[in-house]
């Protein structure tokens, strides 16, 4: 199960890299304006949870796993939680090394109150929609 939660969060992110890249590329998103660009591909790598849940349980079932809720749960909550931990531990050692700018431990808070109100379910409407979907057969010679 692993193995699909990580690959279905290559996929959220891949997502994310991808259409920014193409945004900058075409002129779409100015490069000076660095944090319209994270706004950008924050809102991204949210609806990128969609894409996370299909592949994800796709993968479930095509490897012979029913159990797409549970899969459903870890892929919802892999990406943000690996990114607070990331960040919590940025902050405590700006905080004892007395930096100047420290990003507010209550904003990583909210960005990741808000990234799990809309990727929580945006992920497991993409796993149902991938669970629900007519079964690939292993091509066997």
């Amino acid at each position: 199960m692993l193995f699909c939660v990580m690959i279905g969060t290559g996929v959220q992110c891949a997502f994310m890299i991808y259409i920014v890249l193409i945004s900058i590329v075409i002129g779409l998103i100015n490069p000076y304006l660095r944090y319209f660009d994270f706004i950008v591909a924050y809102i991204l790598l949210t609806i990128g949870g969609l894409f996370n849940g299909y592949v994800t349980t796709s993968m479930m079932r095509f490897f012979g796993s029913n159990d797409w809720k549970l899969a459903a749960g870890w892929t919802a909550f892999f990406l943000p939680l690996c990114f607070v931990i990331v960040f919590t531990l940025v902050d405590v050692i700006e905080y004892f090394e007395k930096a100047e700018q420290i990003f507010p431990f209550t904003s990583v808070v909210f960005f990741s109150l808000l990234w799990a109100a809309i990727t929580v379910p945006l992920t497991f409407f993409g796993a149902y929609r991938g669970f629900m979907r007519p079964r690939k057969q292993r091509q066997v010679s």
